[in-house]
């Protein structure tokens, strides 16, 4: 069915407003029209990315359009494969979200983490600190490059701000550490359960 949709031009221009994939993107990421797209990792795996564009494609504040139009077109494809009315696909969860990241130039990560646990009826999410025992590259990036724990903190920080814009108030708001948040669980040659964990912040909502 994705497939369908991207040869589909018709069904293009009405999510696109008249537009098709390939003009939208046009528009988004080339400066000149006479460039062509570049597609990292057709011939094999390639790090060609890292050195062009870095962590650009992450940082949804530098693009909060393309991510709306992103979910918009995801929400059509899921829509289209369970038989489910788009008039009905609520997106202001997607723009207050986005909003919020444009306006403060951060992630997303526990923000959308908060919304997730909210949905769910839950009081508490994470913000993990990757660099447990046995996560060996970053380890690595931990000792040369990135401060795992200060992006972490920075995460939290704009965790609450965006909880406290929510209508939560500070005091309703705790903030925890633990050295054992489980990441995977998974099972031996044996049968033996194996956890990998990792450092977390848990940020919990109080009655």
């Amino acid at each position: 069915m994705v497939w369908n949709f991207l040869e589909n031009e018709r069904h293009q221009k009405v999510i696109f407003k008249g537009q098709t994939l390939k003009q939208v993107l046009r528009s988004v990421y080339l400066k000149n029209d006479s460039r062509d797209f570049v597609m990292y990792g057709k011939d094999g795996y390639t790090l060609d990315h890292a050195k062009s564009d870095g962590g650009y494609p992450d940082q949804i504040y530098l693009r909060p359009n393309w991510y709306l139009l992103y979910v918009q077109n995801l929400a059509w494809l899921i829509g289209e494969k369970f038989k489910l009315d788009p008039t009905k696909f609520d997106l202001y969860t997607f723009s207050k979200m986005t909003k919020f990241v444009s306006k403060n130039k951060c992630s997303m990560k526990g923000i959308i983490d908060y919304e997730i646990a909210k949905f769910l009826k839950k009081k508490t999410f994470c913000v993990p600190i990757f660099y447990s025992a046995g996560r060996f590259f970053a380890m690595i990036d931990e000792t040369f490059n990135s401060n795992y724990e200060k992006i972490a903190k920075e995460v939290v920080d704009n965790s609450k701000k965006y909880l406290i814009e929510q209508g939560i108030s500070p005091d309703n708001i705790k903030v925890t550490k633990t050295d054992r948040l489980v990441v995977k669980t998974y099972a031996t040659a044996s049968s033996v359960k194996v956890s990998s964990t990792t450092e977390a912040y848990i940020i919990t909502i109080t009655p």
